[in-house]
């Protein structure tokens, strides 16, 4: 036998336990890619010029920049937070119904202004042109958008989580109370 083999003690805290390292797992990069920028942002097309919407004053370069800031986390909620700090909703002046062949539409619950932060200062776009530089739908910022007004509340993370326990919680307090 060798009697020079020294065994030597670990250092504290890093036993033989391998440290889980997240951004290599499957899902976590599925999420990332999810949530990263698909395609490069579009000047506006839409040639709005007046007080109210000023899409036509932008540049490039604060199109890219804007679209950065966007991109910059890859996380839903810090993405649905960014597009919140942006957008400014209130209840319409003239909610109004339109009849359409005897089709009555439901009234209008929610006026949406939309801004883009700039060197020069905050300039108001149209939603054809705030979605054309985020490269979102324009489902996901109505959702965003809506479910801000009718709760006030930032949003929430609802899937995954405990889907078990709340079936249980009858027998428990029953069992607690006896």
């Amino acid at each position: 036998m060798d009697n020079n083999i020294t065994i030597e003690p670990s250092t504290h805290g890093k036993g033989r336990k391998r440290i889980a390292n997240k951004q290599e797992w499957k899902r976590e990069k599925a999420k990332s890619k999810r949530y990263s920028r698909q395609h490069l942002p579009e000047f506006p097309t839409c040639g709005h010029r007046t007080k109210t919407m000023q899409c036509c004053l932008l540049t490039m370069t604060e199109i890219r920049k804007f679209n950065e800031g966007f991109y910059q986390k890859k996380s839903k909620l810090l993405q649905d937070m960014f597009v919140l700090k942006h957008c400014v909703t209130s209840k319409p002046k003239r909610p109004g119904t339109k009849i359409k062949e005897n089709v009555r539409n439901k009234p209008k619950a929610i006026s949406v202004k939309y801004n883009i932060k700039t060197s020069k200062g905050t300039i108001p776009v149209c939603k054809k042109t705030f979605v054309a530089i985020l490269g979102i739908g324009k489902n996901r910022l109505q959702r965003i958008v809506s479910r801000y007004h009718q709760t006030g509340g930032l949003p929430a993370e609802n899937r995954g989580g405990d889907q078990i326990s709340h079936k249980t919680d009858a027998k428990r307090q029953a069992i607690k109370r006896d």
